[in-house]
């Protein structure tokens, strides 16, 4: 028997007894060797260890000075056990060192590379530690080939169980979050998912092999900014950054002639962030035309989805090689001397168009699934559906070279965030978090701040039915040539708080469906015009959207008849991308308006609506006042 010491890690502080206790403990179990090889240490050096060697006939041999091969063994084994702490401190920084143990178990069981054995095994041939690992992971069957399994008490003393992947020792270990709901099979189908696809799940960026983003520039001037003073603690952190970026082969030094200022902003969560100032590059950048998806017609086609999957790409544009001859105009200062970007850095006016390209490539028309940039979303109304279309994804992002986020990936979930709504079953609300930042606005002061609560306010304009007249004190603010410094009336106040009122009441609306028929109710008043898009849902109507806005000056000057007429031809503008080549219904409190079509109408005015319609299919049905509700309201709110 043989030991090289420094094979069993032991926390021994130096102190020669202790070194000897630790190594007669061992030798004690495994028995007595018959060389010791160890590196030249005090420790191992001492008279009280060779005094204990010549007792117990054991050679000792020493390792060359600065020559880590002649002990190439114990050398590996550091290497792979600092990495194993460093992911262990990484992942539990308060009791990383409670889960050494598991770390050295899993080191001992694992075969060797070079030997094609387990440590375990050398040291007791009659031990097969394979077979034992087999039979604790069948006793552990609902968490096999799961690294943890993490829950988390919600108020109501519910558990929300997440699956743990296994990740490459590299990268950075997530969760992947499972619905509860699930049953064991369905579970047992994610985890074999999980297993087969564990290489691109993992926080390490991959690097597609599909487009590559190219940078054209309108002119051959070199530019250069000069870069931005860094305090010592934001200096310490770029460092940081830049060595980790050049681990991970996103950037390059660069002896480029243009160069751009490093910028490190504060998170929310108050750690750093990395950023570069390319504002001068984009300015002489040629626009790339790429369309960027409409989220409404993202929403659409949720209409009949029912279980729901989602997942982020990790750092999505440094998976994506940025063109060899447009690597030169990335360059940027960092305490280490010049940079320049490998990957498709964040910041470029051209990367969002790259990288819709990029996935409008690897989805396509592919079916139940979708994406907004990095945000992909699986959707299906059976499990065995949705499986499918899981692993539809996953094969497709395996074949392009992308990685996904583990602790940004959901499966099966009833409901999903996506692009700041709760989908649930052909249901759209608003995301709460969202909807809490608008209810903890403050009364802004300048016109920045009335900007940027409107627009805030604007993305979820679709969930207030009179969004136009009750925000329009607000618009008034900005208007060409009033005050920097906004004069903030009772009438602003009370519109504020009707825009907080209707959305922290429940404004849900249903995803249209578009093989069924809908139906358009509108309405005319002194004041406004207003609309309602509208869907049967098990016998109640239920709104898809809402649409008003003020009459003019001149138009509240028109006969009731053309008023409404007016308010008709508003509503099939407003809603013409649901209603053009499809039959739909016009509901109406105003008869006379329902003979439009039928009748040839006297009036000019009329004439030409009529002949502007000409082109929709619809049937006009009239309905008591008193049914008209929606319609009605946003008309005289307007």
């Amino acid at each position: 028997m043989y030991l090289r010491v420094g094979l069993k890690p032991s926390r021994c502080a130096g102190l020669r007894l202790k070194i000897w206790l630790k190594l007669f403990s061992i030798f004690v179990r495994l028995g007595f060797p018959k060389e010791i090889q160890s590196y030249r240490g005090q420790q191992f050096m001492s008279k009280l260890l060779a005094e204990f060697n010549s007792l117990c006939n054991i050679k000792l041999f020493v390792s060359t000075a600065y020559h880590p091969q002649t002990n190439g063994i114990i050398e590996r084994f550091h290497s792979t056990l600092k990495s194993m702490i460093r992911k262990l401190s990484h992942e539990s920084p308060t009791e990383w060192n409670r889960f050494v143990p598991a770390a050295l178990f899993a080191y001992r069981v694992e075969p060797s590379l070079s030997v094609n054995t387990v440590i375990d095994e050398n040291l007791d041939p009659n031990h097969d530690s394979n077979l034992r690992f087999c039979e604790t992971i069948c006793f552990a069957e609902p968490t096999a080939y799961v690294s943890a399994i993490s829950e988390e008490e919600e108020e109501d003393g519910g558990e929300i169980g997440s699956l743990l992947t296994t990740p490459p020792l590299a990268s950075e270990s997530g969760t992947v979050v499972i619905d509860p709901s699930l049953s064991a099979s369905q579970v047992q189908d994610v985890k074999e998912l999980m297993i087969e696809f564990q290489d691109i799940l993992t926080s390490v960026p991959g690097c597609t092999n599909t487009p590559c983003h190219e940078i054209r520039l309108t002119t051959d001037d070199f530019i250069r900014v000069k870069p931005y003073p860094l305090s010592f603690a934001a200096r310490e952190f770029v460092t940081q950054e830049v060595n980790d970026l050049f681990s991970l082969g996103v950037i390059e030094p660069s002896d480029s002639p243009y160069c751009f200022p490093t910028v490190v902003v504060k998170k929310k969560n108050g750690s750093m962030r990395l950023c570069i100032d390319f504002r001068k590059l984009n300015a002489v950048t040629v626009f790339d035309a790429e369309n960027i998806p409409r989220q409404e017609d993202l929403f659409n086609q949720l209409s009949h989805a029912t279980i729901f999957s989602s997942c982020d790409l990790c750092k999505a544009y440094w998976q994506v090689p940025l063109h060899p001859d447009s690597r030169k105009y990335t360059a940027f200062q960092t305490p280490l001397g010049l940079m320049q970007w490998v990957r498709m850095p964040f910041g470029l006016v051209t990367a969002p168009a790259t990288f819709c390209r990029l996935m409008g490539l690897i989805i396509g028309q592919t079916p139940d699934l979708l994406s907004y940039f990095d945000d992909t979303l699986v959707f299906a109304t059976s499990w065995q559906q949705h499986i499918v279309a899981l692993r539809s994804l996953l094969v497709l992002l395996r074949h392009h070279g992308l990685h996904v986020n583990p602790s940004k990936v959901s499966i099966g979930t009833s409901s999903v965030e996506f692009l700041g709504h709760m989908v649930s079953s052909g249901t759209l609300v608003p995301v709460q978090n969202k909807l809490d930042k608008i209810l903890q606005l403050s009364v802004p002061v300048k016109k920045k701040e009335v900007r940027s609560l409107l627009g805030l306010v604007h993305y979820y304009r679709h969930f207030i039915a009179n969004f136009a007249s009750i925000s329009a004190s607000l618009f008034d603010m900005l208007r060409k040539g009033t005050s920097e410094k906004v004069q903030w009336t009772p009438r602003c106040d009370q519109s504020l708080a009707e825009i907080k009122r209707l959305l922290s009441s429940p404004p849900i609306l249903i995803i249209p469906d578009m093989q069924e028929t809908f139906i358009v109710r509108f309405d005319a008043s002194d004041f406004g015009i207003g609309a309602v898009l509208l869907q049967d849902r098990e016998g109640i109507l239920m709104p898809c959207r809402y649409a008003s806005r003020k009459l003019l000056s001149h138009e509240s000057r028109y006969s009731a008849i053309e008023r409404e007429a007016l308010a008709l031809v508003f509503a099939v503008t407003q809603f013409q991308r649901y209603l053009i080549f499809k039959h739909f219904i016009l509901q109406t409190d105003h008869k006379p308006l329902s003979y439009l079509r039928a009748g040839s109408p006297k009036n000019a005015r009329l004439m030409r609506w009529a002949l502007a319609l000409q082109k929709f299919s619809f049937q006009v049905v009239h309905i008591p006042g008193s049914d008209n509700v929606h319609a009605d309201v946003l008309s005289r709110l307007c």
